[in-house]
């Protein structure tokens, strides 16, 4: 009988807590043989249980340094003569755990428990057959924020670089499928991809060699994630990739801060956006301009409904419930509050990109610059 399983006649209540994942992964240590590589096991085994028990609180990233440490955990392993195939077992008591208690109280979990549980185990098995030091996944995900960073790189890994990349920064619509992207970007990485987590957003960057159109990648990426992310693109030679990151992350942020839905996007989708943005005292005059406006919720509801249906006042109307009258009673009151009449053509455009700059501004400007 294995420490997973009930007596007989016994019922067993799940739980799935940090103490009970780390209490059971200590558990399961105790079983390896020999001796001497149960200590590496017990640190496998509750980098595990930290995984998981991100994912249970909402954070399903797994960060470069948390993989480098799975690997080196398996290497550690390995080394004292443990077994790799007796610690994938384990995991997946580990997981087998967790799906059980998931699947009957939050079943909106499961495909990133899942999920995680196979890049854990590619983990494993790399850091297991791997000498200390050798390139892989880890090493990629170590490298891209460097990159787009700006960093220093060191001449023999710039001479492996590509010539030029496509930069794609991309905000998963469900913050649990994370790890769908990591899977991604172990198995694009034989294409001569680059890809990791910074900050939070996936970032690929796909050589321009390859001659993959931009749509293509983006169907492969939502393909992977099951949905459409929101997903931002920009060019640069090798030399330049830190000045297409921040590119490719402030049309990103104007994407999230116009409400627009997932999609791919380029600098042309907000061309007078991103330039007003790059001139302050333009910024905060938009800015001054939406302020009155964004303290009355009924107004700034309004005016975000106007301009996700490009200002369609009959199915902004619908899409909030209102009569088309009170819609126009509305459109009066923005008028009135802000100086501009969102149905003239120079209205909507400034009140537009005056609400997306209300937004879009802070985390902007909050992003340090690359060096």
């Amino acid at each position: 009988m294995t420490v997973l399983e009930d007596r007989p006649g016994q019922q067993r209540q799940l739980t799935a807590s940090a103490d009970e994942l780390t209490s059971l992964a200590d558990r399961l240590s105790r079983n390896v043989l020999p001796a001497d590589a149960r200590h590496a096991a017990r640190v496998l085994y509750r980098e595990v249980a930290r995984v998981y028990t991100r994912i249970l609180d909402g954070t399903a990233v797994t960060a470069a340094d948390q993989r480098g440490r799975l690997r080196a955990a398996g290497h550690a392993l390995a080394a004292a003569g443990g077994s790799p195939d007796m610690a994938a077992d384990h995991i997946g008591h580990l997981t087998s755990y967790l799906v059980d208690h998931v699947a009957a109280t939050r079943p909106q979990v499961l495909p990133a428990v899942v999920s995680a549980g196979n890049l854990m185990l590619r983990d494993l098995f790399a850091g297991a057959g791997e000498q200390v030091g050798q390139t892989g996944a880890s090493a990629t995900q170590e490298l891209v924020p460097r990159l787009v960073a700006g960093d220093e790189i060191p001449p023999d890994v710039e001479r492996d670089l590509a010539d030029g990349y496509d930069i794609f920064v991309v905000r998963p619509a469900e913050v649990l499928a994370h790890h769908r992207l990591l899977e991604l970007f172990d198995e694009v990485e034989q294409l001569r991809m680059l890809g990791a987590i910074v900050d939070g957003d996936g970032i690929l960057l796909v050589p321009s060699s390859r001659g993959y159109p931009p749509e293509r990648v983006f169907a492969v990426i939502a393909g992977k994630l099951g949905s459409e992310p929101w997903c931002a693109m920009a060019h640069r030679t090798r030399d330049l990739i830190a000045s297409g990151y921040d590119e490719a992350a402030d049309i990103l942020t104007l994407a999230l801060s116009s409400g627009r839905r997932p999609g791919l996007f380029g600098l042309r989708d907000f061309l007078i956006e991103y330039a007003v943005l790059r001139q302050s005292s333009v910024t905060d005059s938009l800015v001054a301009i939406i302020k009155p406006l964004l303290a009355n919720e009924i107004l700034r509801e309004t005016l975000l409904a106007l301009i996700e249906f490009d200002f369609n006042r009959n199915m902004a109307a619908q899409a909030l419930f209102i009569h088309r009258s009170t819609l126009d009673y509305r459109v009066r009151r923005i008028e009135e509050v802000t100086g501009y009449n969102p149905t003239s053509g120079r209205g909507a455009q400034v009140l537009s990109a005056a609400m997306t700059s209300s937004t879009a501004v802070k985390a902007i400007r909050r992003r340090p610059p690359s060096s």
